[in-house]
């Protein structure tokens, strides 16, 4: 892990990896190429941001980095994720600046996102369905118990660790529409298709991120989006219906499981933490693992 500050106009970095803590004052210009060489494949580009892929020199093991817009202090992102630590999280490695950006290292998953995987099967089974949802619930109410709200759960931010016949595991990446309970939760984040009713409106809680989910869950088990429309116009209205119309080819289980995380009124829906326990308990008991 690290940090930097600045401190006269001279930047400071802290890194901690595995082996060794050492704290020195370094030459900006190389603070993040003493310890990486960067790939020239670039997995993602955007105004204020470059994800590429770079290699750690000590260890040849190839991690992400994401490349922002220096300022004065880590962005909120490198912030909150350098304090969590959970096997469900992609893990934080480490932050490092020059005169004009950050490198944010992040562990780097080359098997895809969720929803690779389910463009390639269709469904999940109930079983796998239930699995997955388990790792991502258990990750949010570890979040939810630090003060973190993710505010874009989908499938494309649910990276693929292993996938194979004992079923799937994952971890929730890209937190940085992430925010801290009762602090940055004004403004709407995240993508329209999974955002809440009350992220819509501009004030919420952590209970955006159950919406998200129980979207997530819904589109898993049939392989079709809970709201749709011809335009964003439409994909508004059907999130605001006062009735969420479910599939009826999904079994008893997960439609109760999906209704709680679904509550229009955030008071009335379910936590992170007991619809996790209602995955571990309730849902899925029935059907195979997927067999891929």
């Amino acid at each position: 892990m690290g940090s930097i500050c600045t401190i006269n106009n001279k930047c400071f970095i802290s890194v901690l990896d595995k082996t060794s803590t050492s704290t020195s004052e370094s030459s900006p210009a190389d603070s993040f190429s003493v310890f990486f060489t960067l790939s020239e494949r670039v997995l993602s580009r955007s105004p204020n941001c470059q994800v590429r892929l770079c290699k750690k020199i000590s260890s040849q093991e190839m991690f992400v980095v994401k490349i922002v817009t220096s300022s004065s202090k880590p962005s909120l992102e490198a912030q909150i994720m350098q304090n969590l630590n959970h096997p469900h999280i992609i893990n934080f490695e480490g932050i490092y600046a020059d005169d004009s950006k950050q490198y944010l290292v992040l562990e780097y998953l080359p098997n895809g996102d969720l929803l690779t995987l389910l463009n390639k099967i269709t469904k999940f089974p109930e079983k796998t369905a239930a699995e997955v949802m388990e790792q991502v619930l258990s990750a949010l109410a570890y979040c939810h118990d630090k003060g973190i709200i993710h505010r874009d759960i989908k499938p494309e931010n649910i990276l693929l660790y292993k996938v194979g016949k004992k079923g799937v595991l994952c971890k929730i990446a890209d937190f940085d529409s992430a925010g801290r309970i009762g602090k940055e939760n004004e403004g709407a984040f995240g993508t329209l298709y999974y955002m809440a009713p009350e992220m819509l409106e501009g004030k919420y809680g952590e209970k955006v991120d159950i919406w998200s989910a129980g979207v997530v869950m819904y589109q898993l088990l049939t392989g079709k989006h809970l709201f749709i429309g011809r335009n964003q116009e439409e994909v508004l209205a059907r999130i605001n219906m006062e009735e969420v119309g479910l599939d009826n080819g999904i079994s008893f289980e997960a439609r109760d499981l999906i209704e709680r995380m679904l509550k229009r009124d955030p008071n009335e829906r379910i936590s992170a933490e007991e619809a996790c326990k209602l995955e571990r308990e309730e849902f899925g008991k029935v059907q195979t693992p997927l067999d891929s």
